[in-house]
C-alpha cells in the first residue's frame, strides 16, 4: 500500500496519497518501522498541501517514537515555527510563481513607485528583484534579496548580495529573510549599507499587500 502511495504522492495526486496512507497508520499492529515510513510520507504529502499543522503532528509521532529518524528533527525545526503564523506560512510555502508574485508586491510596497528591471531566482528560497528608482531626479538601480527559507541565513549570503549590488553601483541594498540573520551575517550588515528586514517586518508587509 505505500508502495502505491508513493506513486500517487509523486504524480502529485495527493488526496489519493493521503486516504492510502492515512487508511494504513491507523491499522491496529502495524509493524514500527512500516508505521515510521507511512508517516513520514504522510508528512510530506501534508507540506505539499499546505498543512503543516497536520505534519508537524506527524514528525511528532515519528520522533517519540525513533528521535533520529530520517531528517524528521531538521523538518520539525524549520516547519514547527511557522505553523502557527499564516501570512509567514503562506509566503514561505508558496511554489515558484507565487514567490515571484508576493515578492514583486512586497518589494513595491516597501520602495514604493519603481520599475523593476530584472527578476533572478537564485534558488527555491531565494529572490534578486532588481529596480530602477528615481532619487533626487537620478534614476539609481537597487536590488532587494527575498530569502522565504525559515534557516539562519549566513554572512556568504550577505556578502554575495553586497558585491552583487556594488557591480551595478547601487547604493541601496535590501535584504528580507524569513529566517534570522547568524551573528557573523549581522556583524557584515552592521558596518555596510544594507536594509535588513526581519520576519516581524515581513509579516507587517504581507498584511498589507494580503489584504
Amino acid at each position: 500500500m505505500i508502495a502505491l502511495a508513493n506513486i500517487f504522492y509523486i504524480q502529485n495526486d495527493l488526496k489519493a496519497s493521503e486516504y492510502l496512507l492515512l487508511k494504513l497508520v491507523n491499522e491496529k499492529d502495524l509493524n514500527r518501522n512500516l508505521f515510521l515510513e507511512a508517516s513520514y510520507l504522510l508528512a510530506d504529502v501534508y507540506v505539499k498541501q499546505s498543512k503543516i499543522d497536520d505534519a508537524v503532528l506527524y514528525w511528532q509521532k515519528i520522533t517519540s517514537i525513533t528521535p533520529d529518524y530520517k531528517d524528521v528533527s531538521v523538518k520539525l525545526s524549520k516547519y514547527s515555527s511557522i505553523s502557527t503564523d499564516n501570512l509567514i506560512k503562506e509566503f514561505s510555502l508558496s511554489d515558484k510563481q507565487k514567490f515571484i508574485d508576493i515578492s514583486k508586491k512586497m518589494v513595491i510596497k516597501l520602495l514604493g513607485k519603481v520599475k523593476i528591471s530584472n527578476i533572478e531566482i537564485l534558488d527555491e528560497e531565494t529572490i534578486d528583484i532588481t529596480v530602477n528608482k528615481q532619487v533626487k531626479s537620478k534614476n539609481v538601480s537597487i536590488i532587494v534579496r527575498l530569502i522565504k527559507d525559515t534557516n539562519n541565513v549566513g554572512e556568504l549570503v550577505v556578502k554575495d548580495l553586497y558585491l552583487k549590488a556594488k557591480e551595478i553601483k547601487s547604493p541601496k541594498v535590501v535584504l528580507m529573510s524569513v529566517g534570522p540573520l547568524s551573528p557573523s551575517a549581522r556583524d557584515y550588515i552592521a558596518t555596510r549599507p544594507i536594509e535588513y528586514l526581519d520576519r516581524g517586518q515581513i509579516t507587517k508587509i504581507l498584511k498589507e499587500i494580503m489584504k
